[in-house]
């Protein structure tokens, strides 16, 4: 069974933000999925341990290595975030564990930050994420055609968008 841990972020090297930064540059659908060309270690490192960053990371029982990774950019409390999310081995995709693990992030995120709303951005033609948001209550709201490129190719980017009305959990 997975689950997720809120990671420290306030310490440069830490082992499991690392191995996160590594599976996110490495593995080319995740790394196109989430990043266009111009996103490398360098600067997905600075992303992942930037302050206004929450990084999750999602473990098999008993596995010291993350499986995947939820993290809110942007985290300000009471303001909008931008929500990313990977499975780094496609095995370990369309398993339906993700809905529950993803509820117990969100949880954790709300009680702590209380953000306003929260983006979700999906590259390309990608329906298995797009699925995902929508089920988790997120709402289309606009599509860029051929916003970012991505793998030497210019991809749409679709935006969902949730609002937390009154503190509830969006």
């Amino acid at each position: 069974m997975a689950g997720p841990k809120l990671l420290d972020n306030t310490v440069k090297g830490d082992t499991k933000i690392n191995h996160i930064v590594n599976f996110l540059v490495s593995i080319p659908d995740v790394h196109d999925s989430l990043f266009d060309d111009n996103w490398g270690v360098e600067s997905i490192e600075a992303l992942l341990y930037h302050p206004r960053t929450m990084v999750y990371g999602i473990f098999h029982e008993g596995k010291p290595e993350p499986i995947g990774t939820v993290f809110f950019t942007g985290v300000f409390p009471y303001r909008n975030c931008v929500l990313f999310a990977a499975i780094f081995d496609k095995k370990d995709r369309l398993q339906g564990k993700m809905k529950d693990v993803f509820e117990k992030i969100k949880t954790d995120f709300i009680l702590r930050k209380r953000p306003s709303s929260c983006t979700g951005y999906v590259a390309g033609k990608n329906p298995v994420p797009s699925h995902f948001l929508e089920k988790l209550g997120f709402k289309k709201k606009a599509t860029f055609e051929k916003f970012l490129v991505s793998n030497g190719k210019r991809k749409d980017v679709t935006i969902y968008y949730m609002i937390n009305e009154e503190g509830q959990a969006f």
